[in-house]
């Protein structure tokens, strides 16, 4: 039994061996995949063969095939900030708080025909989940939850877009409820728990 489990690891060891025959982020995301009759063309999945799956995996809510498509660490992102899944059985722990109903709901109800492609990959719905090409197909590399409700609509606290310190000021750049951005500075030596010296809103 031994044996069995440590030849398994050895096998999934030479898995992680790159097959493309470049690294994917090197590539155009939009037309990354594996030529025609390669090695990698007969072991990985087409983007065809991902999306199938993780519809099904998605729609059973099953952790363990959704763990094989997507690339650790994951980046979860809401009006919050990041957060970061770093592994397996923490993506099992916290599944209904990153694939929650409404970002399944967006991935189902995606037309394969309407996916949207540009620089940050392949996005589903409204840039609720990215997909990318790695050396080991294609996976799920970031989710944002605030793409779709009930994120968007019951976040209170303002969005940090920048921050910046000089030599005299320190300076944060936020959106608002409702979309409006916010300029606020403080002059050196100001703590920022006090009023700021100049607001910009709107």
């Amino acid at each position: 039994m031994q044996s069995k489990i440590a030849i398994s690891i050895f096998l999934c060891k030479l898995a992680l061996v790159p097959v493309f025959a470049q690294s994917a982020l090197d590539r155009d995301p939009c037309h990354a995949a594996p030529a025609v009759g390669s090695v990698a063309a007969k072991n990985l999945f087409s983007f065809d063969q991902f999306d199938r799956e993780l519809r099904v995996a998605i729609a059973r809510q099953d952790t363990v095939a959704v763990a094989f498509l997507v690339t650790f660490p994951l980046r979860v992102n809401d009006a919050g900030g990041t957060i970061s899944i770093d592994n397996a059985a923490a993506l099992k722990m916290h599944f209904q708080e990153v694939f929650t109903p409404a970002v399944r709901k967006a991935i189902l109800n995606e037309k394969f025909d309407d996916l949207g492609c540009n620089i940050e990959g392949i996005g589903y719905g409204l840039g609720v989940i990215w997909v990318n090409a790695s050396d080991r197909g294609y996976a799920i590399w970031s989710v944002n939850r605030d793409a779709v409700p009930p994120y968007q609509n019951t976040r209170k606290l303002p969005k940090i877009n920048y921050v910046c310190q000089t030599s005299t000021h320190r300076i944060v750049v936020e959106t608002l409820a409702g979309g409006a951005l916010r300029y606020r500075s403080w002059n050196k030596p100001r703590f920022v728990t006090q009023p700021p010296d100049l607001e910009i809103a709107g």
